[in-house]
Order: C-alpha cells, then structure tokens, then sequence
C-alpha cells in the first residue's frame, strides 16, 4: 500500500494542489482501499536485519542452539501527517540438531486512520547440502485491520466513514527457501499464497528474491557485504533495493543502499557486548516526494542467545 500511496502522490506533486488537501485525500485513500486489502507489505531499508518477516526459512538460521530477538522500528516520509509508522518484533530458534527452526513475529503498521497488526508463526526444515544448509520454510500469520474514521476531518460525510470505524480479519499461508553456508545466502518466498477473509477480502501476493555474499576471510580487517532484495506484486512496477556495508573489524558497519526510483539510504551497524546489535538508517528520498518529506528513518535493535 505504501508503494501505491507513493506513486499516487507524485503524480499530484505536480499539480496546484497544497499539502493540506494532498495529505487529506491521501488518507481517504487510504481508508478506501483497506476495504479490498490490496496493500503493499511493509517497506524496510534495513531488511536484512529481520528477514523472517518476509522469508520464514530464515527461522534457525543462526546456528545449532542459538537463536535471535529484534526490535525494530520504522518512520516513513517524515512530516508528512498519516505517513507510515511500522514497529516490528520477533524471536527465532534452531531445535534438534539444527535440523528444525521455530520463530514468531508480530508487526503493526500505522498509515493515517488505519492500523495494520499481524502475527506470523514461522517454522522451518533444515537439511545440509554441501558446506552449507537448505531450509524450507512455512508461515502462518492473522492479521487485523481497523479504521477509526472518526479520527478524519471528512470533507463531505457518507459511506463508509458513517460507521464510525471498519475492523476486518484474515488468516493467511506462505512458504519460502533459503540456501547458506558462513558468507552466502540466497532465498525466495512468497509471505501470503493464500489468505482467507471475511467477504472477498484477500490478501495481495508478494513475491520476494534475495541474496546477500560476504567477501573477505578471518584475517580481513575490512569485510565487504553487498545484497539484492528482489519484490515483485502485481499492482506496482518491480522493486529493486540494492546495498553494501563494509564490516569493519567484524564489530562496525556502514552501509549505503539504493531503492530503484525511490530512495538512497545510509546505515550504519554495531555489535556491541558480544551478544547485542544496533542499527540504524535513514533514507533520502529521490523521487517527487522529496518536496513534502525530509526523508524516512529505522532505528532496530537485536540479540543472539544461545550455545556459542
């Protein structure tokens, strides 16, 4: 949704319109078309950082006994009023001789009126394929969507916004795949294959691609880390994010990243304690946005726990 939402507003960035009615009718948009629930899937810049969002065979992928927490919040198109806030959790593990991983998540998005919340169960099968494993993922998730159109200065009453406020649930299935190894990973999901709902209510299906490589060894001071997300939905042109960091020392890493025709982003990444991790990101926007908003920002904290 996000997406659409983006491409709505540049095309009247361009007309004679001020930001008031620009931002009023983006809501009511907004509002419209969560009643066909045909939205995009959350927009992160620093996406490997919790990719069991989107792909559930990561869940167990840090290693025999060990496991992971994250925290991570994003604020997106900043000072613009009902832009996107999303706050994201999850937890995962690796069970039986890291043959089995377990996770689960719970996210909510803001945009203008509505709030998205969603919790995902996530588990995988892990087998070893040369140096490294193969997993194959299933995710089950239930998402709830309310609308508080009382919280709108509606211009001209009627339909929908006459009931006050608009709840909807669904359930939904998806699978994906991951192949590892100490400095390789390549995976394909697809979050939301089926998804029942009240009514014709449905989910939009989301195709993701994504790799990421770790170029040096042990003894390197400096680690390079480039990766591609990859996300293809029917209703938007196909989205590209491309990045590098360099690990500096294995503990720092600053990171520059680039949304094909929509944003080029900074990060930078520490690992601090042993066991703790701090990101942060801030995306400067490239396209017609760029005249209403300073830009978005992350800020995600982690922990890994576990056997060493």
């Amino acid at each position: 949704m996000t997406d659409n939402i983006s491409d709505w507003l540049c095309s009247y960035s361009k007309k004679s319109l001020d930001m008031r009615k620009i931002v009023l009718i983006t809501i009511l948009l907004v509002g419209v078309l969560v009643e066909n629930y045909a939205q995009q899937e959350i927009i992160l810049t620093k996406y490997t950082f919790n990719s069991m969002f989107f792909n559930p065979a990561y869940a167990g992928s840090n290693g025999e006994d060990q496991g992971s927490a994250t925290l991570q919040y994003r604020n997106q198109w900043l000072g613009v009023n009902g832009a996107p806030t999303t706050v994201l959790g999850g937890a995962e593990y690796s069970f039986f001789s890291n043959a089995l991983g377990v996770g689960a998540t719970i996210g909510q998005e803001g945009i203008g009126s509505n709030t998205n919340t969603e919790f995902s169960f996530n588990t995988a099968y892990r087998m070893r394929v040369g140096d490294g494993f193969l997993s194959s993922g299933i995710r089950v998730g239930y998402s709830y969507i309310a609308s508080n159109f009382l919280s709108l200065d509606v211009m001209n009453p009627g339909d929908i916004f006459d009931n006050g406020s608009e709840k909807l649930s669904l359930f939904s299935v998806g699978a994906g795949f991951l192949y590892h190894d100490e400095q390789f990973r390549i995976g394909f999901s697809v979050p939301t294959i089926v998804s029942i709902g009240e009514g014709s209510i449905e989910k939009s299906r989301h195709i993701y691609g994504h790799f990421s490589i770790l170029v040096g060894d042990e003894y390197s001071t400096i680690k390079w880390e480039p990766d591609m997300l990859v996300k293809y939905e029917q209703a938007v042109p196909l989205q590209l994010t491309l990045g590098v960091q360099a690990w500096l020392s294995d503990k720092i890493a600053p990171g520059i990243h680039w949304r094909l025709g929509e944003s080029l982003a900074l990060s930078f990444e520490m690992k601090f304690l042993e066991d703790f991790s701090f990101t942060a990101a801030y995306d400067f926007t490239t396209n017609d946005l760029h005249d209403y908003t300073t830009g978005s920002m992350e800020v995600m904290v982690g922990y890994r726990f576990g056997e060493k």
